[in-house]
């Protein structure tokens, strides 16, 4: 979207290309994303933001899944990108020519083939959902499943769950779980570090660029290590 929109802004002729119904990405929630309800940003509204469409003031630092969808398409609407999108519509395949590209097109219309001067690929990578490639050694009679297909905590209710990995994802649905689980294990490969999201009454992650407007790097960067001795837990 941001690039459909700045290629609209300097006067280029554009047209995107999505394949799923209407805008969003992955703050959609559907059978084709990886959202689930209790989705939220992990990066603060400030560092988030476009620059040009601020996210409204009475939001939560950390706004959810809902709040995101309605941001992105009234950034969408608001620039005049949505009316550029062609929704619905599949990119088969890109040729390169000797002056553009020749593309084919499968979209409500049945397939078709177009010529462009340039391509843009902004598709974004958490779409496809990755399994351990080899599987894990032995045998396991549970349920198993991705990230990719969990929704909500409900599903869980009474069991003895092991999230494998220390991801946004996986330390989104850990939490949830704790709250409906037996039992949440959390199966990492090292250690790392577990923030609260607000420190010193504001949002972690402003924290180091409010030390560098008034701080060395070297002293930052002890500074930074003091706090989150302090904020852990370090799981180990």
């Amino acid at each position: 979207m941001a690039a459909v929109k700045a290629l609209v802004e300097a006067g280029v002729p554009v047209v995107g290309v999505e394949r799923a119904p209407a805008l969003g990405g992955l703050w959609r929630l559907d059978d084709d994303t990886a959202a689930y309800e209790g989705l939220r940003l992990n990066t603060s509204k400030p560092r988030t933001r476009f620059s040009d469409h601020p996210m409204p003031p009475e939001w939560p630092d950390y706004p959810d899944r809902a709040r995101m969808l309605e941001y992105l398409q009234g950034y969408a609407d608001r620039f005049g990108v949505t009316e550029r999108f062609r929704l619905g519509t599949t990119l088969v395949s890109a040729r390169r020519t000797g002056d553009g590209w020749e593309l084919e097109l499968d979209g409500p219309g049945g397939r078709s083939r177009e010529t462009a001067g340039h391509l843009v690929v902004a598709n974004g990578h958490n779409h496809i959902p990755r399994h351990p490639d080899p599987p894990y050694p032995g045998s396991f009679t549970g349920t198993e499943s991705h990230a990719h297909t969990y929704r909500t905590p409900e599903e869980f209710a009474g069991r003895r769950v092991l999230v494998v990995g220390t991801g946004n994802s996986a330390m989104d649905i850990a939490t949830e779980l704790a709250g409906h689980a037996d039992t949440v294990l959390l199966s990492a490969r090292r250690g790392v570090w577990v923030l609260p999201k607000r420190l010193l009454g504001r949002p972690s992650d402003q924290l180091n660029g409010a030390l560098a407007a008034v701080l060395p790097w070297r002293v930052r960067q002890a500074v930074s290590q003091a706090v989150l001795r302090l904020a852990g837990p370090r799981l180990p």
